[in-house]
């Protein structure tokens, strides 16, 4: 079977492809202007500027687009997980580390939007998601008595520094360039390891 991914899509594809993001980048908005309780499908069309019926076209729900919405992440988790030797090195960990704070720099809306509906995207995000095994890989890693107790503490001490802007949507540090944020996470996340 030919591989379709990179074949040219056809003027109708992209534009489905361009109203399905506009229409995600519109939730993400309203759900971060007006919370994802009092945002209506209705205000989402109407901010997309099309009609509810073709809103319905792609996606059947909130729901739907909260999940859409949480894919990248779910894929990142998947991405680490499945990359995460069971006995990393320190460099291992901080470069698996770097990519964590890269994904999290790139999308600071998104933890912007869990943030001002943490409740919602909870129990939506539970759901059937990568989380618990993307839990049950960190604590097997922290945890293995084969790596000296020194070094799952550093390491842990080196995952907590690389989630500390996970709630970067409403911290008063915003206004700092993405790239000075992921240079200053990724050298700490050295020097918690010791590195």
């Amino acid at each position: 079977m030919a591989d379709t991914s990179t074949a040219p899509r056809s003027p109708v594809e992209e534009d489905r492809l361009s109203t399905r993001q506009r229409i995600l980048d519109a939730a993400t908005d309203l759900f971060i202007e007006k919370g994802y309780e009092g945002t209506s499908l209705r205000e989402i069309a109407e901010r997309v500027g099309v009609t509810k019926a073709a809103l319905y076209y792609h996606f059947a729900s909130k729901a739907e687009m909260v999940a859409a919405l949480l894919e990248p992440f779910e894929a990142i988790q998947r991405e680490w997980v499945a990359g995460m030797p069971a006995t990393p090195t320190d460099e291992e960990w901080a470069d698996a580390l770097g990519g964590v704070i890269d994904w999290m720099v790139d999308n600071r809306r998104l933890f912007q939007l869990f943030d001002r509906n943490h409740e919602v995207f909870e129990h939506l995000h539970d759901e059937g998601s990568q989380h618990h095994e993307l839990h049950d890989k960190v604590g097997a890693v922290l945890g293995n008595p084969e790596i000296d107790p020194r070094r799952r503490i550093r390491m842990a001490a080196a995952m907590g520094v690389s989630f500390a802007m996970a709630p970067m949507g409403d911290t008063p540090l915003t206004d700092i360039d993405a790239d000075e944020i992921r240079h200053e996470l990724r050298s700490a996340v050295r020097r918690a390891l010791d590195i």
